[in-house]
């Protein structure tokens, strides 16, 4: 069984790493040319944290990214309110940009045998009696059914 994921970002690297953990090691595709130097998204929930943890992924970013504690809500320069974010061990918040958080998860499948094939579209896919085949574009390893 050949499995793709479409996309480098943490669901599809989360993804990856828990298959190739288990030895099915996929074949990751991403159209960006390279990792992502931006971040679109900072809070980790510790249900996050438990499913990285078997991989080794969760230490990685708890050793690096702050844990929010609380929110305090500001009128100008006056403090009027706060809230706390942390009630337990189930509720951790944690803060990492998501370019770091995909960095420790790239590196994690790479130990399992992985790896991200950036600069290649995902264009559709196309069926036939033989079963269904993805039709990459033309980045440097070109249309591959």
């Amino acid at each position: 069984m050949q499995i793709l994921i479409v996309g480098a970002g943490p669901t599809g690297l989360t993804a990856a790493v828990e298959l190739a953990r288990r030895g099915v090691v996929p074949r990751v595709i991403d159209k960006r040319p390279g990792p992502s130097q931006l971040s679109r998204a900072v809070g980790i929930l510790q249900r996050s944290m438990d499913i990285l943890a078997p991989s080794g992924v969760a230490d990685a970013i708890a050793a690096e990214a702050i844990r929010f504690d609380g929110i305090a809500f500001h009128k100008g320069a006056e403090r009027i309110a706060t809230f706390p974010l942390n009630f337990d061990d189930r509720t951790r918040l944690y803060g990492l940009p998501q370019d770091r958080t995909e960095h420790f998860l790239a590196q994690a499948l790479e130990r399992y045998g992985g790896r991200i094939e950036y600069d290649v579209p995902f264009e559709g896919l196309t069926q036939d009696a033989a079963g269904v085949h993805a039709v990459l574009g033309a980045g440097p390893r070109g249309s591959t059914r």
